[in-house]
Protein backbone atom coordinates (compact mmCIF):
# COMPACT_ATOMS: atom_id res chain seq x y z
CA UNK A 1 0.00 0.00 0.00
CA UNK A 2 1.21 3.40 -1.24
CA UNK A 3 0.93 6.16 0.80
CA UNK A 4 -0.34 9.61 -0.53
CA UNK A 5 2.13 12.57 -1.89
CA UNK A 6 1.34 15.46 0.06
CA UNK A 7 1.55 17.19 -3.32
CA UNK A 8 -0.42 17.87 -5.47
CA UNK A 9 -0.50 15.11 -8.66
CA UNK A 10 0.57 16.33 -12.22
CA UNK A 11 -0.79 15.59 -15.38
CA UNK A 12 0.57 13.35 -18.32
CA UNK A 13 0.96 15.05 -21.80
CA UNK A 14 -2.02 14.83 -23.41
CA UNK A 15 -2.90 12.92 -26.05
CA UNK A 16 -4.25 14.82 -28.91
CA UNK A 17 -8.40 14.80 -28.99
CA UNK A 18 -11.74 15.71 -31.47
CA UNK A 19 -14.68 16.30 -29.68
CA UNK A 20 -17.52 15.27 -31.54
CA UNK A 21 -20.42 18.08 -31.29
CA UNK A 22 -23.20 17.07 -29.13
CA UNK A 23 -25.12 18.86 -31.09
CA UNK A 24 -25.48 17.00 -34.04
CA UNK A 25 -24.60 13.70 -33.14
CA UNK A 26 -25.61 10.82 -35.64
CA UNK A 27 -25.51 7.05 -35.43
CA UNK A 28 -22.21 7.15 -37.82
CA UNK A 29 -20.41 9.06 -34.90
CA UNK A 30 -20.85 5.46 -33.30
CA UNK A 31 -20.07 2.73 -35.82
CA UNK A 32 -16.78 2.40 -35.45
CA UNK A 33 -17.78 0.47 -32.50
CA UNK A 34 -20.82 -1.20 -32.92
CA UNK A 35 -18.76 -4.53 -33.63
CA UNK A 36 -16.54 -5.81 -31.78
CA UNK A 37 -14.41 -8.79 -33.24
CA UNK A 38 -13.76 -10.74 -30.46
CA UNK A 39 -17.35 -10.36 -28.89
CA UNK A 40 -19.84 -10.25 -32.41
CA UNK A 41 -22.81 -10.06 -29.39
CA UNK A 42 -21.47 -6.43 -29.44
CA UNK A 43 -23.22 -6.14 -33.07
CA UNK A 44 -26.22 -3.83 -31.97
CA UNK A 45 -28.09 -4.41 -35.62
CA UNK A 46 -27.93 -8.47 -34.79
CA UNK A 47 -31.60 -8.76 -34.82
CA UNK A 48 -30.65 -12.63 -32.40
CA UNK A 49 -29.05 -9.60 -30.03
CA UNK A 50 -32.34 -8.06 -29.29
CA UNK A 51 -34.18 -11.78 -28.68
CA UNK A 52 -34.94 -12.84 -31.96
CA UNK A 53 -34.89 -16.70 -32.63
CA UNK A 54 -32.43 -17.88 -35.83
CA UNK A 55 -33.70 -18.46 -39.02
CA UNK A 56 -34.60 -22.56 -39.34
CA UNK A 57 -31.21 -24.52 -39.81
CA UNK A 58 -28.63 -21.80 -38.70
CA UNK A 59 -26.59 -22.36 -35.86
CA UNK A 60 -28.06 -21.23 -32.53
CA UNK A 61 -26.65 -17.85 -31.00
CA UNK A 62 -25.42 -19.83 -28.69
CA UNK A 63 -23.23 -21.74 -30.86
CA UNK A 64 -22.30 -18.76 -33.12
CA UNK A 65 -21.03 -16.78 -30.01
CA UNK A 66 -19.24 -19.48 -27.81
CA UNK A 67 -15.97 -17.06 -27.41
CA UNK A 68 -18.17 -14.01 -26.70
CA UNK A 69 -19.55 -16.21 -23.84
CA UNK A 70 -16.61 -17.27 -22.50
CA UNK A 71 -15.92 -13.86 -21.57
CA UNK A 72 -19.24 -13.32 -19.75
CA UNK A 73 -18.24 -16.70 -17.76
CA UNK A 74 -15.82 -14.42 -16.01
CA UNK A 75 -18.88 -13.33 -14.19
CA UNK A 76 -18.38 -16.78 -11.83
CA UNK A 77 -21.35 -18.32 -10.40
CA UNK A 78 -24.60 -16.69 -9.14
CA UNK A 79 -23.74 -13.43 -10.37
CA UNK A 80 -23.51 -14.76 -14.01
CA UNK A 81 -27.31 -16.16 -13.25
CA UNK A 82 -28.67 -12.39 -13.92
CA UNK A 83 -27.27 -13.30 -18.16
CA UNK A 84 -30.75 -14.90 -18.61
CA UNK A 85 -31.66 -11.71 -20.15
CA UNK A 86 -28.76 -12.20 -22.60
CA UNK A 87 -28.41 -16.01 -23.53
CA UNK A 88 -32.17 -17.36 -23.37
CA UNK A 89 -33.66 -14.07 -24.70
CA UNK A 90 -36.99 -14.82 -27.00
CA UNK A 91 -39.29 -12.33 -28.05
CA UNK A 92 -42.35 -12.03 -25.86
CA UNK A 93 -45.26 -11.84 -26.92
CA UNK A 94 -46.59 -7.41 -26.05
CA UNK A 95 -49.45 -9.30 -23.84
CA UNK A 96 -46.53 -11.23 -21.64
CA UNK A 97 -44.27 -8.09 -21.99
CA UNK A 98 -47.06 -5.43 -20.17
CA UNK A 99 -47.77 -8.18 -17.81
CA UNK A 100 -44.38 -8.10 -16.46
CA UNK A 101 -44.57 -4.49 -15.21
CA UNK A 102 -48.09 -4.36 -14.58
CA UNK A 103 -49.16 -4.93 -11.00
CA UNK A 104 -51.93 -7.09 -10.12
CA UNK A 105 -55.23 -6.40 -8.43
CA UNK A 106 -56.63 -8.46 -5.64
CA UNK A 107 -59.77 -9.07 -5.24
CA UNK A 108 -60.68 -6.63 -2.73
CA UNK A 109 -59.23 -3.99 -4.83
CA UNK A 110 -55.67 -4.25 -2.86
CA UNK A 111 -52.66 -3.39 -5.58
CA UNK A 112 -50.30 -6.20 -5.42
CA UNK A 113 -46.49 -5.96 -6.19
CA UNK A 114 -45.86 -6.41 -10.05
CA UNK A 115 -44.39 -9.35 -11.25
CA UNK A 116 -40.89 -8.27 -11.59
CA UNK A 117 -40.93 -7.03 -8.15
CA UNK A 118 -41.83 -10.94 -7.01
CA UNK A 119 -39.93 -12.20 -9.27
CA UNK A 120 -36.76 -10.21 -7.49
CA UNK A 121 -37.66 -10.94 -4.39
CA UNK A 122 -38.11 -14.69 -5.15
CA UNK A 123 -34.12 -14.59 -6.08
CA UNK A 124 -33.36 -11.97 -3.43
CA UNK A 125 -34.61 -14.55 -0.53
CA UNK A 126 -32.27 -17.69 -2.27
CA UNK A 127 -29.68 -15.98 -2.84
CA UNK A 128 -29.38 -14.77 0.57
CA UNK A 129 -30.15 -18.36 1.31
CA UNK A 130 -27.22 -20.12 3.18
CA UNK A 131 -28.88 -23.41 2.00
CA UNK A 132 -29.95 -22.99 -1.37
CA UNK A 133 -26.35 -24.46 -3.38
CA UNK A 134 -27.99 -23.53 -6.90
CA UNK A 135 -28.15 -19.62 -5.93
CA UNK A 136 -25.34 -19.10 -3.90
CA UNK A 137 -22.33 -20.84 -6.02
CA UNK A 138 -22.97 -23.63 -8.27
CA UNK A 139 -25.08 -22.43 -10.68
CA UNK A 140 -23.53 -21.39 -13.58
CA UNK A 141 -24.61 -19.46 -17.45
CA UNK A 142 -23.53 -22.54 -19.11
CA UNK A 143 -25.85 -24.61 -17.39
CA UNK A 144 -28.63 -22.73 -17.08
CA UNK A 145 -29.79 -22.30 -20.89
CA UNK A 146 -29.98 -26.06 -21.10
CA UNK A 147 -31.75 -25.72 -17.41
CA UNK A 148 -33.90 -23.18 -18.37
CA UNK A 149 -35.00 -24.85 -21.86
CA UNK A 150 -35.73 -28.19 -20.03
CA UNK A 151 -37.93 -26.18 -17.89
CA UNK A 152 -39.95 -24.59 -19.91
CA UNK A 153 -40.79 -27.63 -21.85
CA UNK A 154 -41.19 -30.03 -19.17
CA UNK A 155 -42.90 -27.79 -16.90
CA UNK A 156 -40.17 -28.54 -13.91
CA UNK A 157 -36.97 -29.13 -13.31
CA UNK A 158 -37.90 -31.46 -9.74
CA UNK A 159 -35.04 -29.68 -8.37
CA UNK A 160 -35.18 -28.45 -4.47
CA UNK A 161 -33.37 -25.15 -5.47
CA UNK A 162 -34.56 -24.45 -9.10
CA UNK A 163 -37.63 -24.78 -8.31
CA UNK A 164 -40.70 -23.93 -10.35
CA UNK A 165 -40.53 -20.34 -8.48
CA UNK A 166 -36.97 -19.53 -9.32
CA UNK A 167 -36.84 -20.56 -12.62
CA UNK A 168 -40.19 -18.46 -13.64
CA UNK A 169 -38.56 -15.42 -11.55
CA UNK A 170 -35.51 -15.49 -14.10
CA UNK A 171 -37.93 -15.74 -16.89
CA UNK A 172 -39.70 -12.56 -15.84
CA UNK A 173 -36.40 -11.04 -15.69
CA UNK A 174 -35.74 -11.80 -19.28
CA UNK A 175 -39.21 -10.76 -20.67
CA UNK A 176 -38.90 -7.19 -19.12
CA UNK A 177 -35.88 -6.72 -20.33
CA UNK A 178 -36.82 -7.89 -23.96
CA UNK A 179 -39.69 -5.67 -23.70
CA UNK A 180 -37.87 -2.49 -23.93
CA UNK A 181 -34.92 -3.64 -26.44
CA UNK A 182 -37.76 -4.95 -28.92
CA UNK A 183 -39.38 -1.89 -28.34
CA UNK A 184 -36.20 0.18 -29.59
CA UNK A 185 -35.33 -2.05 -32.08
CA UNK A 186 -38.89 -1.53 -33.71
CA UNK A 187 -37.68 2.27 -33.70
CA UNK A 188 -36.74 3.56 -37.50
CA UNK A 189 -32.91 4.49 -37.72
CA UNK A 190 -34.29 8.24 -37.55
CA UNK A 191 -36.39 7.42 -34.60
CA UNK A 192 -33.52 6.00 -32.93
CA UNK A 193 -31.30 8.87 -33.48
CA UNK A 194 -33.47 11.46 -32.57
CA UNK A 195 -34.34 8.96 -28.70
CA UNK A 196 -30.57 9.18 -28.93
CA UNK A 197 -30.06 12.78 -28.78
CA UNK A 198 -32.64 13.12 -26.32
CA UNK A 199 -31.43 10.89 -23.62
CA UNK A 200 -27.56 12.37 -23.89
CA UNK A 201 -28.91 15.75 -24.24
CA UNK A 202 -29.20 16.60 -20.76
CA UNK A 203 -25.87 17.18 -18.52
CA UNK A 204 -23.24 19.19 -17.61
CA UNK A 205 -21.62 18.47 -20.94
CA UNK A 206 -18.23 20.63 -20.35
CA UNK A 207 -18.00 19.19 -17.10
CA UNK A 208 -18.20 15.73 -18.07
CA UNK A 209 -15.49 15.93 -21.12
CA UNK A 210 -13.22 17.46 -18.76
CA UNK A 211 -14.12 14.88 -16.09
CA UNK A 212 -13.30 11.72 -18.91
CA UNK A 213 -10.00 13.68 -20.45
CA UNK A 214 -8.63 14.00 -16.31
CA UNK A 215 -9.09 10.36 -15.80
CA UNK A 216 -7.32 9.19 -18.57
CA UNK A 217 -4.15 11.67 -18.48
CA UNK A 218 -3.73 11.88 -14.89
CA UNK A 219 -0.25 10.70 -13.12
CA UNK A 220 -1.52 8.17 -10.21
CA UNK A 221 1.85 7.34 -9.32
CA UNK A 222 1.89 9.50 -6.25
CA UNK A 223 -1.86 9.25 -5.22
CA UNK A 224 -3.29 6.10 -3.18
CA UNK A 225 -2.74 2.85 -4.34
CA UNK A 226 -4.02 -0.33 -2.82
CA UNK A 227 -3.47 -3.39 -4.98
CA UNK A 228 -4.62 -2.58 -8.70
CA UNK A 229 -7.44 0.27 -7.48
CA UNK A 230 -5.56 4.02 -7.99
CA UNK A 231 -7.30 7.38 -6.79
CA UNK A 232 -5.12 10.80 -6.64
CA UNK A 233 -6.48 14.32 -6.56
CA UNK A 234 -5.47 17.23 -8.56
CA UNK A 235 -6.20 21.06 -8.79
CA UNK A 236 -7.56 22.22 -11.82
CA UNK A 237 -8.81 25.95 -12.29
CA UNK A 238 -11.34 26.68 -9.36
CA UNK A 239 -12.49 22.50 -8.67
CA UNK A 240 -10.06 20.31 -7.07
CA UNK A 241 -10.48 16.39 -9.04
CA UNK A 242 -10.73 13.41 -7.13
CA UNK A 243 -9.72 10.56 -9.67
CA UNK A 244 -10.02 6.97 -9.74
CA UNK A 245 -8.90 5.09 -13.21
CA UNK A 246 -9.61 1.49 -14.22
CA UNK A 247 -8.54 -1.91 -13.11
CA UNK A 248 -6.55 -3.78 -15.98
CA UNK A 249 -5.86 -6.79 -14.06
CA UNK A 250 -7.73 -9.57 -14.47
CA UNK A 251 -7.44 -10.91 -10.81
CA UNK A 252 -9.19 -7.82 -9.91
CA UNK A 253 -11.73 -7.84 -12.35
CA UNK A 254 -12.84 -11.08 -11.41
CA UNK A 255 -13.09 -9.29 -8.10
CA UNK A 256 -16.00 -7.30 -9.49
CA UNK A 257 -18.00 -10.38 -9.54
CA UNK A 258 -17.27 -11.54 -5.47
CA UNK A 259 -20.46 -12.32 -3.74
CA UNK A 260 -21.75 -10.87 -1.02
CA UNK A 261 -21.52 -7.53 1.37
CA UNK A 262 -19.27 -5.61 3.70
CA UNK A 263 -19.62 -3.01 5.64
CA UNK A 264 -18.52 0.48 5.00
CA UNK A 265 -15.87 2.08 7.47
CA UNK A 266 -16.20 5.24 8.33
CA UNK A 267 -13.18 7.61 7.07
CA UNK A 268 -13.63 9.81 10.38
CA UNK A 269 -12.84 8.33 13.64
CA UNK A 270 -15.25 9.68 16.16
CA UNK A 271 -15.16 9.34 19.29
CA UNK A 272 -16.70 6.05 20.63
CA UNK A 273 -17.46 4.23 23.73
CA UNK A 274 -16.74 0.54 23.27
CA UNK A 275 -15.09 -2.90 24.22
CA UNK A 276 -12.30 -1.91 22.05
CA UNK A 277 -11.43 1.20 24.04
CA UNK A 278 -10.74 -0.55 27.15
CA UNK A 279 -12.10 -0.50 30.50
CA UNK A 280 -12.17 2.40 32.92
CA UNK A 281 -14.75 0.63 35.41
CA UNK A 282 -13.87 -3.10 36.69
CA UNK A 283 -17.60 -4.67 37.60
CA UNK A 284 -17.80 -6.77 41.54
CA UNK A 285 -17.06 -9.72 38.72
CA UNK A 286 -15.57 -10.56 35.66
CA UNK A 287 -17.37 -8.08 33.50
CA UNK A 288 -16.43 -4.21 32.82
CA UNK A 289 -18.94 -1.99 34.45
CA UNK A 290 -17.19 1.29 32.22
CA UNK A 291 -15.47 0.69 29.20
CA UNK A 292 -13.65 3.73 28.15
CA UNK A 293 -14.43 6.69 25.05
CA UNK A 294 -11.81 6.30 22.07
CA UNK A 295 -11.44 7.63 18.51
CA UNK A 296 -12.08 4.78 16.37
CA UNK A 297 -13.87 3.85 13.04
CA UNK A 298 -17.34 2.95 12.84
CA UNK A 299 -19.86 1.54 10.38
CA UNK A 300 -21.76 4.09 8.30
CA UNK A 301 -23.68 1.81 5.81
CA UNK A 302 -22.92 -1.40 3.09
CA UNK A 303 -21.91 -2.10 -0.39
CA UNK A 304 -20.48 -4.61 -2.54
CA UNK A 305 -17.75 -6.81 -1.25
CA UNK A 306 -15.51 -5.91 -4.52
CA UNK A 307 -15.29 -2.69 -4.15
CA UNK A 308 -15.98 -1.75 -0.32
CA UNK A 309 -13.29 -4.10 1.33
CA UNK A 310 -10.58 -2.11 -1.29
CA UNK A 311 -12.31 1.26 -0.63
CA UNK A 312 -11.84 0.55 3.78
CA UNK A 313 -7.80 0.27 3.01
CA UNK A 314 -7.74 3.35 1.29
CA UNK A 315 -10.30 6.00 2.72
CA UNK A 316 -8.38 7.56 5.06
CA UNK A 317 -5.14 7.77 2.96
CA UNK A 318 -7.91 9.29 0.28
CA UNK A 319 -9.40 11.97 2.54
CA UNK A 320 -5.81 12.99 3.95
CA UNK A 321 -4.96 13.28 0.02
CA UNK A 322 -8.01 15.50 -0.16
CA UNK A 323 -7.24 18.17 2.59
CA UNK A 324 -3.68 18.44 1.40
CA UNK A 325 -4.87 18.97 -1.71
CA UNK A 326 -8.10 20.66 -1.97
CA UNK A 327 -8.14 23.15 0.71
CA UNK A 328 -12.09 24.68 0.58
CA UNK A 329 -12.57 24.04 -3.67
CA UNK A 330 -15.32 22.24 -4.99
CA UNK A 331 -14.57 18.63 -5.18
CA UNK A 332 -15.66 16.55 -8.18
CA UNK A 333 -15.32 13.22 -7.94
CA UNK A 334 -14.76 11.15 -11.36
CA UNK A 335 -13.98 7.95 -11.88
CA UNK A 336 -14.44 5.09 -14.97
CA UNK A 337 -15.31 1.58 -14.86
CA UNK A 338 -14.31 -0.02 -11.12
CA UNK A 339 -12.96 3.24 -10.10
CA UNK A 340 -16.26 4.88 -10.59
CA UNK A 341 -17.69 1.81 -8.17
CA UNK A 342 -14.97 3.11 -5.62
CA UNK A 343 -15.56 6.77 -5.97
CA UNK A 344 -19.54 6.08 -5.45
CA UNK A 345 -18.63 4.62 -2.03
CA UNK A 346 -16.47 7.65 -1.18
CA UNK A 347 -18.95 10.32 -2.09
CA UNK A 348 -21.63 8.05 -0.25
CA UNK A 349 -19.00 8.54 2.68
CA UNK A 350 -18.65 12.33 2.45
CA UNK A 351 -22.06 13.00 2.08
CA UNK A 352 -23.06 10.56 5.14
CA UNK A 353 -19.95 11.64 7.51
CA UNK A 354 -21.04 15.47 6.44
CA UNK A 355 -17.45 16.04 5.41
CA UNK A 356 -17.81 17.53 2.18
CA UNK A 357 -21.13 20.44 2.08
CA UNK A 358 -23.78 18.95 -1.09
CA UNK A 359 -23.02 22.37 -2.54
CA UNK A 360 -19.93 21.80 -3.09
CA UNK A 361 -19.73 18.18 -4.10
CA UNK A 362 -19.99 16.17 -7.51
CA UNK A 363 -19.88 12.62 -9.02
CA UNK A 364 -19.59 12.16 -12.60
CA UNK A 365 -18.83 8.47 -13.21
CA UNK A 366 -18.28 6.45 -16.72
CA UNK A 367 -19.23 2.91 -16.66
CA UNK A 368 -19.33 2.50 -12.86
CA UNK A 369 -21.40 -0.61 -11.68
CA UNK A 370 -23.47 -0.92 -8.54
CA UNK A 371 -21.72 -0.41 -5.48
CA UNK A 372 -24.15 0.41 -2.71
CA UNK A 373 -27.09 -1.98 -0.60
CA UNK A 374 -30.38 -0.57 -1.65
CA UNK A 375 -30.92 1.00 1.47
CA UNK A 376 -27.75 3.39 1.82
CA UNK A 377 -27.94 3.90 -2.23
CA UNK A 378 -31.48 5.43 -1.77
CA UNK A 379 -29.82 7.19 1.53
CA UNK A 380 -27.58 8.84 -1.15
CA UNK A 381 -29.64 9.71 -4.05
CA UNK A 382 -29.97 12.67 -5.74
CA UNK A 383 -28.85 14.73 -2.56
CA UNK A 384 -25.68 16.13 -5.00
CA UNK A 385 -24.96 16.59 -8.12
CA UNK A 386 -24.35 12.91 -9.71
CA UNK A 387 -23.91 12.06 -13.20
CA UNK A 388 -23.59 8.43 -14.11
CA UNK A 389 -22.67 8.05 -18.04
CA UNK A 390 -23.28 4.86 -19.81
CA UNK A 391 -22.37 3.99 -23.52
CA UNK A 392 -24.44 1.50 -25.08
CA UNK A 393 -24.60 -2.35 -24.24
CA UNK A 394 -21.34 -1.88 -21.76
CA UNK A 395 -21.79 -5.07 -19.11
CA UNK A 396 -20.62 -3.23 -16.72
CA UNK A 397 -23.54 -1.19 -15.41
CA UNK A 398 -25.96 -4.57 -15.57
CA UNK A 399 -23.62 -5.89 -12.24
CA UNK A 400 -23.93 -6.79 -9.57
CA UNK A 401 -27.46 -7.18 -10.44
CA UNK A 402 -30.20 -5.47 -8.83
CA UNK A 403 -32.13 -9.04 -7.49
CA UNK A 404 -28.46 -9.13 -5.26
CA UNK A 405 -29.81 -6.22 -3.38
CA UNK A 406 -27.58 -3.45 -4.87
CA UNK A 407 -28.57 -0.08 -6.60
CA UNK A 408 -27.28 2.62 -8.76
CA UNK A 409 -27.84 6.31 -7.90
CA UNK A 410 -27.62 9.80 -9.53
CA UNK A 411 -28.88 10.49 -13.22
CA UNK A 412 -28.19 8.50 -15.49
CA UNK A 413 -27.29 9.27 -19.02
CA UNK A 414 -26.93 6.69 -21.78
CA UNK A 415 -25.45 7.09 -25.77
CA UNK A 416 -26.71 4.58 -28.35
CA UNK A 417 -28.50 2.45 -25.69
CA UNK A 418 -30.85 -0.24 -26.48
CA UNK A 419 -32.50 0.18 -23.71
CA UNK A 420 -34.45 3.53 -21.67
CA UNK A 421 -33.00 5.02 -19.35
CA UNK A 422 -33.41 5.19 -15.10
CA UNK A 423 -31.63 5.37 -12.26
CA UNK A 424 -31.26 1.48 -11.73
CA UNK A 425 -30.89 0.86 -15.71
CA UNK A 426 -29.66 -1.61 -17.03
CA UNK A 427 -31.54 -4.59 -15.28
CA UNK A 428 -28.80 -6.63 -17.70
CA UNK A 429 -26.63 -5.98 -20.77
CA UNK A 430 -23.78 -8.09 -22.18
CA UNK A 431 -21.32 -5.84 -24.17
CA UNK A 432 -17.30 -6.18 -22.74
CA UNK A 433 -16.06 -4.03 -25.78
CA UNK A 434 -18.90 -1.11 -25.43
CA UNK A 435 -17.31 -0.87 -21.96
CA UNK A 436 -14.05 -0.42 -23.00
CA UNK A 437 -14.95 2.10 -25.92
CA UNK A 438 -15.36 5.52 -23.94
CA UNK A 439 -12.83 6.92 -25.15
CA UNK A 440 -14.13 6.33 -28.34
CA UNK A 441 -17.26 8.69 -27.57
CA UNK A 442 -15.03 11.38 -26.30
CA UNK A 443 -12.85 11.18 -29.63
CA UNK A 444 -10.32 9.81 -28.93
CA UNK A 445 -8.84 7.57 -31.83
CA UNK A 446 -5.74 6.57 -30.47
CA UNK A 447 -7.65 4.55 -27.45
CA UNK A 448 -7.25 0.92 -26.86
CA UNK A 449 -10.71 -1.34 -27.57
Amino acid sequence: KNQNSSQPSTLKTPRARKHPSRTNKSSATMQVVSVNPRHPVDDIDDPEAYGAKPEAGEKSFLQRNSKALKSILLLGVVGAVGVVGYVLGESQTTETQAEAASPTTDSDGTVERTPLERAKETLFSGYNDPSNEALTGELTTAMLDPLLDQWIESGSLNDQFLTDDVMGSFKVYRDSHYEDVNAIRALSSTERNLKGRELIGDYDEPLVDEAWELIEDADYSGGVVFGDDKVTALVKGSKCWVLAEESNSDTDWNANFQLGQSDIQSIGEPQVQSSACGCSVQGSGNWCAEYNVCAQKVVVGRGYKGFVDSYNAMNTDIWNMMQTTCGSRDIVLAGYSRGGALLNVLAYGLYTEGLVPTSKLTLVTFGSPRALVDRDSDAVHAKFTQWRMVYKGDIAPSVPYGWMGFKHYGTMRCYECNYSEGRDRPNWSWSTGDHTSYCLYFGDASCPN
